[in-house]
C-alpha cells in the first residue's frame, strides 16, 4: 500500500501547506486532472472528497454539498484561507452554524469536460 494511502486513512495526520503559491500549483494539476478525466457536474463533489482525504473538510451530505472544516484547519486560519478561497474561485459558499455549503452552480472559470 502506497504511504498517501495510508496518510489518507490516518484520522490523526492532515496535509498542509508551505503557502499560497505552493497550494495554488499543487491544486491546478488536480484541476487539470479533473478536466482531463473529469465530468463538469462531478467537480465539486470531487474537490469535497479531495480535501476530505487531506483532512481538511468531513463531508455531512453529499447531496447538499455540504461540510464542517476539521479543527486541525479551523484553528490553522492560513490553510483555511486557501480551502475557502480556493472554493469561493468555483462556486459560493454560505455558512450556517459551521456548516459550510457549496451553490451546486459552478463558476465559469474552469472547463471540465
Amino acid at each position: 500500500m502506497y504511504l498517501w494511502m495510508r496518510l489518507a486513512e490516518d484520522n490523526g495526520v492532515f496535509v498542509s501547506f508551505k503557502n499560497q503559491n505552493v497550494f495554488n500549483k499543487w491544486i491546478k494539476k488536480v484541476e487539470n486532472h479533473l478536466q482531463k478525466f473529469g465530468i463538469k457536474e462531478d467537480f465539486l463533489y470531487k474537490i469535497m472528497k479531495l480535501f476530505e482525504k487531506l483532512h481538511w473538510i468531513r463531508i455531512e451530505n453529499v447531496k447538499t454539498l455540504s461540510f464542517q472544516i476539521d479543527h486541525s484547519i479551523e484553528k490553522n486560519k492560513e490553510q483555511k484561507q486557501y480551502l475557502l478561497k480556493y472554493l469561493l474561485k468555483h462556486t459560493d459558499i454560505s455558512e450556517i452554524e459551521g456548516i459550510y455549503y457549496l451553490k451546486k452552480d459552478i463558476k465559469l472559470n474552469i472547463s471540465i469536460i
